[in-house]
């Protein structure tokens, strides 16, 4: 994962096709911060057309955080990788791993 970080916010353009031998969907699992301030984060990435909301679940100890699986095309996913990174700084979102299998 965080190989793929860095190739999205490399200053040169890659072209993601394969994962794994996969070229369509893979799955990123996120973690938000829901204090009112990040609220609007995770309704930001709901919206987003690349990606399908897959299951999101309630941190049962920790009420102010959600975790979301999301579908994404392989080629798109240096584009959300890019656009979560302002997010990540601040902590109200992270992507904590990147799924190249599922069933």
């Amino acid at each position: 994962m965080s190989i793929l970080k860095k190739l999205a916010m490399h200053s040169g353009q890659f072209n993601l096709h394969y994962i794994s031998d996969r070229d369509d969907q893979i799955q990123i699992e996120n973690l938000i911060n829901n204090d009112d301030d990040d609220a609007p984060r995770l309704m930001w990435l709901k919206q987003q057309p690349s990606i399908d909301v897959i299951y999101e679940y309630k941190n049962s100890i920790d009420n102010k955080q959600t975790t979301l699986i999301v579908g994404i095309k392989t080629k798109e996913l240096f584009s959300l990788i890019r656009n979560c990174t302002n997010f990540e700084s601040d902590g109200s979102m992270t992507i904590v791993q990147i799924f190249d299998y599922f069933e």
